[in-house]
């Protein structure tokens, strides 16, 4: 299908030069920049076989060192055409821009994949503002191409749905012609086929050719390509059943499942009327089913304006397990510190839920009002709830699991991520369980460490100013059940506990996948001693490089420091003398991201927040100090220093200065993120693209050396500068 996308830009190529005719100079140079070399070799050949076919190729050779050939644009004029494929060098392909070829000094066009800016400096850039490959002439001569080419009515509402797309997505590239080359193989061919659809992610729609109201085939192109976009999404990333069973037949499911198994294109075989009967299959054999989301319970004493239990501080909620039946068995531990004698715990509904669909109740009392469930729980210390809650309808059952403790949470912060209630309608014998224990349980860390060995049966007594390290031994874990049941006193509560042994296999989070979970969320993750990321009940953990990079996060964050120096044998403070109103304002936020538990890489600056408000007034300090500078005017030692604030500087063998999250511009970018929607939506590929690395300006050291920002993925918030002199980094 290249061939197509090849020749229409080597016409292109053709058509600029011919309708230049006697206006080329001799000596001129041009360049075609292309993404890869597999699309100059594919050009380039695009190019020899329309000039061999249309008898205006010539040749030329430099030396007998390398010969290619020439487009023969008048009897007096060629252009030369050298192609960097098999081989060829940067250094031979600007020996070539350089040389005069021939006496009569032929233009050259240079078609490279480059990066190095040298070879295409000083020529004329086809992809520049007014040539033929610029993104707008791209753009404009695509729609004259569209309205011109003898296209069915559907081939041509198709192309110009997809262009508008193309246009209005801000994360696509639009200078880089690949973006174009379903687009330009369509037109290059004159008609669309069935294998053109999955490109421009669509299903093949063999009806929508029969079609001729514009409107309407719209409509179906859009219906078709969110159908698409959705089942890719699942099948690259998500649980195929549980994900796809909610809106399509369990035949097309299981198609699609056995696809992946096989790592078969899912789409093979499918049509857009094929999977829009399989949705209207299920909408008509199912009725409206039972939801209940995670996000949906909320707990709350008297009323919610009154006093609620925070998520994730105070409530929270963990399903059994990842499956669908297990993701309904719902775990909900909540913590009463202030004592309340009641709590109310609010489960939303996706439709209005029946009395009688409540069909046990035990250690608690229920409500039920429109599409909500209301269970009212009377704690005195560890109380334990079960209710169960039927959708006769769809065969659907939800249970929940409630424990409400009168104790601070920070007793049991290290089970957030790794506990289930073993509860069943005897409530009495209610117990919290405890998985993926290696060899100890720090219950109520931070304090003085007192270490006890466990033993069933045994009751772990914990003083509130005392952090209690419970040492687990193989020889302590029942050998034939893998528990070891004991209970936890707080004061004068006794809390049930059971250590399961089964281990639990955290997450692992990259740089770019945690931009996109927090961003995702709008909220910050939690970094904890051991390399544990904590948000709600969830635990991730990262690895290096970006594991260093939350650890120097971390150096900034616990001891307060504007700069730090890296050395072979560890780090140290980089000292900086800034305006005191740009310290105090970073040492403020320094302060919020330590309340948070969190450091800047995996902090969300949710506006109207107190960590929001940090930043932004650090960047309004940092601002109003260098608006003072009048232009023309040299910087002072502090204004120099104030661009080092959260830098890591390097002074091994390879001298580089790393500017972190805390950098003034790095957090003034992430404050303007906030006023884009759907960041956490953007693909993994994409968020590389959203840097601000080629706006960074050029920093000098303290010994007034040149650096410049280079590139790296591992840590997207990060900037790295090098010396410029360093050509490793050029």
């Amino acid at each position: 299908m290249l061939n197509e996308f090849y020749n229409y830009i080597a016409n292109n190529t053709l058509c600029f030069f011919q309708s230049k005719g006697d206006a080329l100079q001799s000596g001129e140079r041009y360049c075609l920049k292309l993404d890869t070399e597999e699309m100059v070799v594919g050009v380039d050949d695009a190019l020899r076989n329309v000039t061999s076919q249309n008898n205006i190729q010539g040749s030329y050779s430099y030396g007998d060192v390398y010969s290619t050939f020439t487009l023969k644009i008048s009897e007096n004029m060629q252009v030369v055409v050298a192609a960097k494929r098999d081989g060829m060098t940067d250094d031979f392909l600007a020996t070539l821009r350089n040389a005069e070829l021939t006496e009569n000094r032929f233009p050259i066009l240079m078609i490279t994949h480059s990066a190095i800016d040298t070879i295409t400096s000083g020529t004329g850039d086809l992809a520049a503002k007014g040539m033929p490959f610029h993104a707008q002439s791209i753009i404009g001569k695509i729609k004259d191409d569209i309205s011109k080419a003898q296209l069915s009515i559907a081939d041509r509402t198709l192309l110009e749905v997809e262009l508008k797309r193309k246009q209005s997505d801000r994360y696509s590239d639009k200078s880089s012609l690949f973006e174009y080359s379903d687009l330009l193989t369509v037109l290059g061919r004159g008609y669309v086929v069935d294998a053109d659809y999955p490109s421009f992610s669509l299903l093949p729609d063999p009806t929508i050719k029969n079609m001729v109201d514009p409107k309407k085939i719209t409509d179906r192109l859009n219906e078709n390509h969110k159908f698409f976009e959705e089942i890719n999404r699942v099948y690259k990333h998500g649980n195929i059943q549980d994900e796809l069973g909610n809106e399509f037949d369990k035949e097309l499911v299981k198609q699609i499942a056995a696809s992946k198994k096989k790592s078969l294109p899912w789409h093979e075989n499918l049509t857009y009327d094929l999977v829009k009967a399989s949705q209207d299959k299920l909408k008509k054999n199912l009725d409206n089913p039972l939801e209940i989301a995670d996000s949906g319970i909320s707990a709350y004493h008297n009323s919610p304006i009154k006093y609620t239990f925070g998520e994730d501080s105070l409530l929270f909620v963990r399903c059994d397990g990842e499956t669908k039946s297990k993701q309904r068995r719902k775990n909900v531990l909540i913590f009463n510190p202030d004592l309340k004698d009641e709590v109310t715990i609010s489960i939303d509904t996706n439709i209005y839920v029946k009395s009688s669909w409540v069909e046990e109740c035990v250690g608690a009392t229920f409500t039920t009002s429109s599409k909500e469930v209301l269970l009212t729980v009377k704690p005195t210390g560890c109380t334990f709830a079960y209710v169960k809650i039927q959708d006769a309808n769809n065969r659907i059952v939800y249970i929940f699991k409630v424990c409400v403790l009168n104790i601070l949470p920070a007793y049991l912060e290290n089970i957030q991520t790794s506990y289930i209630l073993s509860l069943t309608k005897n409530v009495k014998n209610g117990k919290i369980q405890i998985f993926g224990l290696k060899d100890s349980l720090i219950i109520n860390p931070n304090h003085d460490v007192k270490e006890v060995a466990l033993e069933p049966g045994k009751v772990l007594e914990v003083e509130h100013d005392k952090t209690l390290n419970v040492l687990i031994g193989e020889e302590a874990i029942d050998s034939d059940t893998g528990t070891l049941d004991c209970s936890l006193k707080v004061g004068n509560i006794a809390i049930p506990l059971q250590i399961q042994d089964e281990p639990v296999k955290p997450t692992e989070l990259t740089g770019i996948s945690a931009f996109k979970l927090k961003h995702s969320l709008q909220k910050s993750l939690e970094y904890r001693t051991g390399n544990k990321i904590v948000v709600g009940t969830k635990e991730y953990f990262a690895r290096d490089p970006f594991k260093s990079s939350i650890e120097s996060e971390k150096f900034f964050v616990d001891n307060q420091w504007l700069a730090i120096r890296k050395m072979i044998d560890g780090v140290e403070e980089y000292k900086l003398d800034v305006a005191a109103n740009v310290r105090d304002a970073y040492l403020r936020l320094l302060n919020e991201l330590k309340t948070l538990r969190t450091v800047p890489s995996l902090a969300f600056y949710k506006k109207d927040s107190a960590l929001y408000n940090a930043a932004s007034d650090y960047v309004a300090a940092v601002e109003d100090n260098f608006k003072q500078l009048k232009e023309g005017q040299s910087l002072y030692n502090v204004d120099n220093q104030t661009l080092l604030i959260g830098c890591v500087i390097k002074n091994s063998d390879e001298r580089t200065i790393e500017m972190s999250p805390l950098h003034p511009l790095n957090v003034l970018y992430q404050l303007k993120l906030l006023d884009e929607s759907q960041v956490g939506e953007v693909r993994e590929n994409l968020v590389e693209k959203l840097t601000a690395l080629y706006l960074l300006p050029f920093v000098k050291d303290s010994d007034k050396n040149l650096y410049h920002a280079v590139e790296q993925k591992h840590s997207p918030e990060w900037r790295y500068y090098a010396p410029a002199s360093n050509r490793r980094y050029l």
